[in-house]
């Protein structure tokens, strides 16, 4: 005997559309963020324009920017006190914590070297652009 599918609306549905490779509709997607939304939380409220959220979010205004520049440099500062201990050392190290070691310095230059050949294989336009100058 076949089990009878749970309407559109519920987090089974939900599931189904999934595994079905469908988009989910609408009602199944609020019944699977009804789900995960733990008992008394309000909906997440969408980020504002002028915030580091927002800019996360993709926002690239002047004001979003602009409150980016200032989190992360107060993020920057902020990091620059730590011990040697907590900075995770190689490529992550260099560029986020400014980390000058020789794990750091010899990830970076595998990384620039990495970049350097992928412009050599993947960008001929630009090659041919530069030697026509």
């Amino acid at each position: 005997m076949a089990r009878e599918l749970k309407p559109c609306g519920t987090p089974a549905a939900y599931r189904r559309h999934l595994r079905y490779g469908q988009d989910a509709c609408q009602a199944c997607l609020d019944a699977e963020a009804a789900r995960r939304r733990p008992e008394g939380n309000p909906p997440r409220i969408p980020a504002q324009h002028g915030t580091p959220s927002k800019y996360a979010s993709g926002c690239r205004c002047a004001d979003c920017t602009e409150a980016h520049r200032v989190d992360h440099d107060e993020w920057r500062r902020a990091v620059a006190d730590l011990p040697a201990v907590f900075v995770p050392h190689g490529i992550g190290g260099y560029n986020n914590y400014g980390c000058r070691c020789a794990v750091c310095f010899a990830a970076k230059r595998e990384a620039n070297a990495v970049y350097a050949e992928f412009c050599r294989t993947h960008k001929p336009e630009r090659r041919e652009r530069e030697r026509a100058r």
